[in-house]
């Protein structure tokens, strides 16, 4: 993304941040007390998710649904970072 932020005069650089959709399989749960016969139709979901790459590593990927820098000590943050494991991940693009 491009742009500023310009708060009280102060200017900030944007962060520079891939932007990716993810599509992985989560688990499955409902809530309360079921019948077997229905908890046993429970399958596994499949989920699109897009977010900011905020970290990868061999083992999963962290995302992150905003970013903003920090007005009070000017350092990077995220709003509701995600790890996916990569055993999770059918497939990734970039946006």
């Amino acid at each position: 993304m491009k742009g500023h932020c310009i708060v009280e005069g102060l200017t900030q650089d944007p962060v520079e941040n891939k932007i990716i959709e993810v599509v992985w399989v989560d688990a499955c749960a409902d809530e309360g007390n079921i019948p077997l016969d229905v908890a046993s139709q429970l399958t596994p979901l499949r989920r699109f998710t897009v977010g900011y790459v905020v970290k990868e590593t061999d083992s999963h990927i962290v995302l992150g649904f905003g970013l903003i820098k920090n007005l009070y000590n000017h350092k990077n943050a995220c709003e509701m970072p995600l790890a996916i494991p990569r055993s999770m991940i059918t497939s990734m693009r970039e946006l």
